[in-house]
């Protein structure tokens, strides 16, 4: 008797030996990207290996970085920046993107199951050009599950700080949205979003394909702060959240916008363009003159299912 229960243990021992070998496999080395550099080439080497291993997790620790060129970031990529790091642009283009120029995805076919969290995206609008048409923060489109949390984004020009185009799966939580400027004559920019919800055309995200109308689904923005910056210069930015193209037989739907706070924007805090089945609750909207607008392209309002709840306005 005495063999066969030592047999029998022995063999959830080994089981359990195999278990926990397996889960070791699975889970992708934390890559310290400051043995690379403090650029953008070094956090570049380490988002590739996503490419090679099937996947990543990077840690870029706290200091300065500077971004030459943007980011690419591939499926099942998590990038996780400390408190006090800074990534510092020194180029003419979007801090990062999950595709490139030539690139075809269809549906949410794209590079997913991507995780962003902490750190500062900072524009450096002083020292750096912009060049005509500005630069993003983070350009993503045909993705399955994205995550963007605890991040800080900080003096964009002319576009968005985060773009989701195409793309479902998606949480946007505790983030700051600081400081925009418009940098066009005739003031064009005036409903350009710090968070922007859009169908997949060439017209409105032109970086790379397919244009075949994809819409944003199943998307929760929480706990955000929309406001200015102490940049000179910098304005508080036109739309909170927001879309202003669209279809008239699609919509970007499955949305809910919670816990935010939304400072002085110059257009509007939310832009409901073009969305249904919405969820806009416990908000607060402060020096707003539009506090919501909700909009529909084309010559009839389609019904639209919105809930608008427990916000407060200042």
């Amino acid at each position: 008797m005495k063999r066969i229960l030592s047999y029998i243990l022995m063999g959830v021992l080994i089981f359990g030996a195999i278990l926990f070998i397996s889960y070791q496999n699975e889970q992708p080395d934390v890559i310290d990207i400051s043995k690379y550099g403090h650029d953008s080439a070094a956090i570049q080497k380490g988002l590739n290996k996503a490419k090679t291993d099937g996947k990543v997790e990077i840690l870029i620790p706290a200091g300065n970085y500077s971004m030459n060129e943007t980011l690419h970031i591939y499926a099942n990529t998590k990038i996780v920046m400390e408190e006090h790091t800074v990534l510092v642009r020194k180029h003419t283009d979007a801090f990062m993107s999950n595709g490139k120029a030539g690139d075809q995805f269809t549906g949410y076919k794209g590079n997913g199951n991507i995780i962003i969290e902490g750190g500062t995206l900072d524009g450096n609008v002083l020292d750096a050009d912009y060049g005509e048409y500005g630069y993003g923060g983070i350009e993503f489109a045909h993705a399955d599950h994205i995550e963007i949390r605890n991040l800080t984004i900080k003096d964009i020009v002319y576009s968005h700080g985060i773009e989701i185009n195409s793309s479902h799966n998606v949480v946007i939580e505790n983030c700051q949205f600081l400081g925009y400027l418009d940098p066009t004559t005739d003031k064009s920019r005036s409903k350009s979003e710090a968070i922007q919800l859009d169908f997949s055309s060439k017209n409105g995200f032109p970086h790379f394909g397919d244009w075949d109308g994809t819409p944003s689904r199943d998307v929760v923005i929480k706990n955000n702060y929309f406001g200015d910056s102490d940049t000179k210069e910098m304005n508080t930015w036109p739309v909170g959240v927001g879309s202003h193209s669209g279809k008239n037989d699609e919509w970007n739907e499955n949305i809910t916008i919670t816990g935010n706070k939304f400072m002085g924007m110059t257009y509007t805090g939310i832009s409901a363009y073009n969305w249904n089945h919405v969820k806009i609750r416990d908000n607060t909207f402060s020096g707003i003159n539009e506090v919501i607008t909700i909009e529909h392209p084309g010559n009839k309002l389609k019904e639209q299912d919105i809930i608008i709840e427990n916000n407060s306005i200042n």
